[in-house]
């Protein structure tokens, strides 16, 4: 499992933790076995990135099952999310929302497997996330039953995000109409198929509101 590079930090997940449970408890619980690099505490789970050599195996072997604040840790490593999710992008966020709140909000719908941080729209009061849900069922569910709505004194806007987890195939690169101007890469935009007839891509790279040819990896 651990990296060779012994100082790459490993990404644990740990479960079924106690509500009241803190960010200075897990780090305090974990701190023996390695330098706890980043803590991120949601709703009953967490995820650790945790540094030094044999230190995520040690932490798993030692942890894993043991009983912490009344409930039986469940400590591996993370394994990311499935290839297969559905990511929603959420905006028109208030200031005073956070992960833990959306985290809470989605899950009535469905399992959320992560709710990446609440991030500042430049020159904007209003923040947005990303909230990925197992079923695409669940993430429909959320977006007709949440977009619209108002939470914590804003209305949200709730939708697909453009860029979904997908497996990997190879493709014919395809021509598509850049936008003139995107805050976020994945954050929903219009985009304009151009003329079947387009030219190829300028020397230069594409510019704003011109075609240029796109193959995934």
């Amino acid at each position: 499992m651990e990296s060779t590079d012994k100082n790459e930090a490993i990404k644990l997940f740990v479960g079924n933790l106690a509500l009241d449970t803190s960010q200075e408890d897990l780090t305090q619980l974990f701190g023996p076995y390695g330098q706890v690099v980043t803590c991120s505490v949601l709703r009953q789970f967490a995820f650790i990135h945790l540094q030094g050599d044999g230190a995520a195996d040690l932490a798993i072997r030692e942890l894993n099952g043991r009983e912490f604040r009344g409930r039986n840790l469940v400590v591996e490593e993370s394994r990311g999310r499935p290839m297969h999710s559905t990511k929603v992008f959420v905006g028109n966020l208030s200031a005073m929302c956070s992960a833990e709140d959306l985290q809470e909000l989605f899950q009535t719908f469905g399992k959320v497997l992560e709710c990446d941080k609440v991030k500042a729209r430049l020159s904007s009061s209003a923040g947005y996330a990303f909230v990925h849900m197992e079923r695409k069922e669940d993430a429909v569910q959320a977006i007709e039953a949440l977009h619209g709505t108002t939470f914590k004194g804003r209305p949200l806007s709730v939708e697909l995000s453009n860029v979904q987890p997908t497996v990997p195939t190879t493709v014919p690169a395809v021509p598509i109409w850049l936008p003139s101007s995107s805050p976020d890469p994945d954050a929903p935009h219009n985009v304009q198929l151009p003329d079947a007839h387009a030219g190829p891509a300028p020397d230069g790279g594409p510019q704003p509101g011109s075609a240029c040819y796109l193959r995934p990896s």
